[in-house]
């Protein structure tokens, strides 16, 4: 499990995500995207982690996972693609907000997790 930063260069835009294969997501998303995407890192993490970041760097926020390129979220990444551990650092107050997303979030994973599943299911029978 990882969270990978994918960057949209001719917009100035980096989604943070979370995905059991990022690689996979950032195949996905390219022929999606109306612009070139640059996967710039990937570190291991959990969703909780993912959230973490989007509370961390609500200032830089545009919409879905998508945030601005600023100075701070850019040496964040940096860091932490390297190998560093960058400190995460939230406030309480700024939870409210994506907590709604948050679980939208876990409930798309368990219908996924589950159609998936149901799926192999089918074949095997």
């Amino acid at each position: 499990m990882s969270v990978y930063f994918i960057h949209a260069p001719e917009i100035g835009r980096v989604k943070i995500g979370y995905s059991l294969d990022a690689s996979v997501r950032m195949r996905r998303m390219q022929p999606e995207s109306p612009c070139a995407l640059v996967l710039l890192g990937i570190v291991e993490g959990t969703l909780w982690k993912e959230y973490t970041l989007h509370e961390m760097f609500d200032a830089e926020w545009v919409h879905n996972e998508w945030y601005q390129c600023s100075d701070r979220l850019m040496a964040w990444i940096n860091r932490a693609i390297s190998g560093e551990q960058p400190d995460i650092e939230v406030s309480l107050t700024q939870s409210r907000r994506r907590a709604a997303i948050a679980e939208k979030k876990r409930a798309t994973h368990r219908l996924r997790n589950s159609t998936v599943g149901s799926a192999s299911q089918s074949a095997a029978a």
